[in-house]
């Protein structure tokens, strides 16, 4: 889990703020370093 959301963050050049927050909401118990 923690390797696909760091590869679609780092995918996610421009918006990662916004795609951090959303994955964070959805995923509260997923920390991303």
């Amino acid at each position: 889990m923690t390797e696909k959301i760091k590869v679609y963050v780092e995918g996610q050049s421009g918006t990662t703020g916004l795609k951090i927050n959303e994955r964070l909401a959805a995923h509260p118990f997923v920390d991303i370093m």
